[in-house]
Order: structure tokens, then C-alpha cells, then sequence
């Protein structure tokens, strides 16, 4: 189980896999993680190039443990793997209870589209990461 932090706000990336989902389960699960992140300060986005997600989370310590323990029990992906588990001093998404981005059509437009969305002050290896990932096929 991943282990956060005591006090203050963290940051949470993980990869998982979730095959078998359609546009439709993804727009499902974003719409229900935007009302319940919204309750409890929690921001992020997510990805999937329909094999797998790639979601970044930041928020309220307690409330980021709770999210992390039923995400890993959700049965709509397995293997979810954190790779970055750190202090948020100041959250890069305010607006963004859940944000969906979607991934371009061609490969060759993904990593264009998606650097393009997230906010510059986002930390260059986290940026990075989600940029390689949607480039995943």
C-alpha cells in the first residue's frame, strides 16, 4: 500500500494497467473523481491510452491516503505503480478536481497536445513523464 505523508499537502503519480475500458467507463470514472476530489481538495488529471493510466493527484495529506487505498482496491485496473510520492507546497492544478486529457489521434500529435496542456510551473520531470506516457501505444 503506498504510504503518504503525515501533514500538508502531497503529490501522487502512478501508472496502473486498465484494459477493457471504453470511452464511455473513462468519462464515467472521471465525472464521479471530479465531484468526490472536489469535496476534498484534491486536483489532478489523468490519462489513458487504453491500456493504462497515468494520474497525477495532489491534495490534503488524509485525503490523498484515503484516495490512494480505494483506488488500489478498484477493481477497474490492477499493478497501479506510484512513481513520484512527494510534498506539494503549492498545487499546479487549483481548477482541476479531475482533468481528462485526452490524447490525440496520431502519435506524432500526442506529445505536442498534451505538453501543451499542463501548466508551465508543473515540475519538468513530472512533465516529462506524462509526455513519454501518452506517447505509449
Amino acid at each position: 500500500m503506498l504510504e503518504v505523508g503525515a501533514e500538508g499537502m502531497r503529490r501522487v503519480v502512478y501508472v496502473s494497467t486498465a484494459v477493457n475500458l471504453n470511452e464511455g467507463d473513462v468519462v464515467s470514472i472521471v465525472e464521479h473523481a471530479q465531484r468526490s476530489n472536489q469535496r476534498h481538495g484534491i486536483s489532478g488529471f489523468l490519462l489513458y491510452n487504453g491500456r493504462s493510466f497515468f494520474q497525477l493527484l495532489e491534495g490534503p495529506t488524509d485525503a490523498l491516503r484515503a484516495l490512494m487505498v480505494r483506488l488500489d482496491q478498484d477493481s477497474r485496473h490492477s499493478g497501479v505503480i506510484v512513481l513520484e510520492n512527494s510534498d506539494a507546497v503549492v498545487p499546479c492544478f487549483p481548477g482541476w478536481a479531475m482533468r481528462h486529457l485526452r490524447l490525440a489521434e496520431t502519435l506524432s500529435e500526442r506529445h505536442g497536445v498534451i505538453d501543451a496542456a499542463l501548466p508551465s510551473e508543473l515540475d519538468p520531470m513530472i512533465r516529462r513523464l506524462a509526455v513519454n506516457f501518452s506517447t505509449l501505444n
